[in-house]
């Protein structure tokens, strides 16, 4: 995995245009950390969010936000979180195009109030996140030049899908339909999981997070690990109760053979 850290410019000799956020939208953003309730003296709760930059983060195409849920706690020191969810879920059909206008009429929101802004993107979210930086760069706000977001950060960018093991791999999961495939539909999804997605050297240190056996460094204080504890237990293994509402928000979701031949 790596980080590709690039300052947002204009390209050159382009028109600004407006953005009336007349787009219907088809994602909305949320805070996983006010979802779940989460404070910690000193944290993010101390200090008012206004003051903060607005970090918006697009996910990968199932639009989990579990992938980075153990770096939330940190990261809402210093900004204030904006993570973006499809709103009906994996039955979206909204367009790649549709998904970035939306993105980009909601960040824009932000950065016309005066508000500073970073776009993280990881996976599928990183291409995303590229579309809307596009887009903000040639969009004019009342007050400033040019669309207000600061960088963009891409995150394991899927620029380069079609030379990925995933991409001769997944039309073949997607074929697998029907009730007598089902169960290789499933084992061809922990297949994956297992050679494509999760890196060996990764594996280890999340299944002992996830147990509660071992505590990352950038969660080694109770609150933290009480945070990551009840994601576990949320979202991992499907418990629900008091104090458990981020296990909806971050439990994967697994697609069908039919949602993947749309």
């Amino acid at each position: 995995m790596w980080l590709a850290v690039t300052a947002l410019h204009p390209p050159r000799g382009s028109t600004p245009v407006a953005l009336t956020g007349s787009v219907a939208p088809c994602v909305h953003f949320v805070n996983p950390l006010e979802v779940d309730g989460f404070a910690e003296p000193g944290g993010w709760g101390t200090t008012s969010a206004a003051e903060k930059p607005i970090l918006y983060f697009f996910p990968g195409m199932d639009g989990s936000l579990q992938t980075p849920f153990m770096q939330f706690c940190e990261l809402s020191t210093t900004f204030e979180l904006a993570c973006m969810r499809h709103n009906e879920g994996l039955a979206s059909r909204a367009s790649f195009e549709e998904v970035a206008d939306s993105c980009a009429v909601a960040v824009a929101t932000s950065a016309a109030g005066g508000r500073q802004v970073l776009l993280v993107g990881e996976s599928f979210g990183a291409t995303l996140a590229l579309a809307v930086a596009d887009k903000l760069s040639r969009v004019l706000l009342p007050g400033q030049q040019r669309g207000g977001v600061r960088g963009v950060v891409l995150v394991n960018p899927a620029t380069s899908y079609r030379r990925s093991t995933l991409a001769k791999i997944g039309p073949l999961c997607a074929s697998l339909a029907g009730p007598l495939l089902a169960p290789l539909y499933a084992l061809s999804l922990v297949a994956v999981a297992a050679l494509v997605l999760t890196p060996a050297y990764q594996a280890p240190s999340f299944l002992s997070t996830v147990a509660a056996q071992k505590a990352t460094e950038l969660n080694n204080n109770p609150y933290r690990e009480a945070f990551v504890g009840r994601v576990a237990m949320g979202a991992t293994l499907g418990l629900s109760g008091p104090r458990l509402d981020i296990g909806p928000l971050l439990a994967i979701q697994v697609f069908s053979p039919e949602e993947l031949g749309f």
